[in-house]
């Protein structure tokens, strides 16, 4: 994993971490992960944001949604005051592969069903959090796990809700935010 702390867009921005997670011999998927900022992150809920389409990045969550920005008529940010960081950590995922900053190796032709796309998600997100340990998954830490689907994510977060519970159990698992 390619893993730094990302270059701030604002002045104001706090730390945050940007990267590649490898996913040998199929490509490697990019994240951007954002500690909360209103609160301590150490006990803020996680938010997993997955963008629909499909094929659509999550850019979009970023500087439309409920990322840290707003695009000004000319292009420029400015900070989202109805961020969702202001009282959980988000966890930002390109996905399917080849989709945004991911990345898709040529002899692979990408995932063909959500349960595939989930398990890929699932990996890259173990790599994430094994980088960042103080912000895994916890609930009696205060840090459940939430996974939001934005339009035909709303497909696929279910999916990526039964790996987790099939791989960690249900007990740090907060619920499913889906949207359109």
């Amino acid at each position: 994993m390619s893993d730094s702390v990302a270059p701030k867009i604002l002045e104001t921005d706090g730390v945050q971490f940007a990267g590649r997670v490898s996913l040998a011999g199929l490509g490697e998927m990019f994240s951007w992960l954002v500690p909360a900022l209103a609160t301590d992150p150490l006990a803020a809920p996680i938010i997993v944001v997955l963008e629909g389409g499909p094929g659509m990045s999550d850019g979009y969550q970023m500087f439309a949604g409920c990322g840290l920005y707003r695009l000004n008529d000319d292009g420029r940010p400015r900070p989202n005051e109805h961020t969702w960081a202001s009282f959980a950590s988000l966890l930002f995922i390109d996905q399917p592969l080849g989709v945004g900053f991911s990345t898709l190796d040529s002899a692979y032709a990408g995932p063909m069903t959500s349960s595939v796309n989930a398990e890929q998600i699932y990996a890259a997100m173990q790599r994430i959090f094994s980088l960042h340990p103080e912000l895994t998954p916890e609930r009696s830490a205060g840090r459940p796990l939430f996974i939001f689907g934005h339009s035909y994510a709303g497909r696929l977060a279910p999916a990526l809700a039964r790996r987790w519970i099939v791989e960690q159990g249900a007990r740090d698992l907060g619920g499913l935010i889906l949207g359109n």
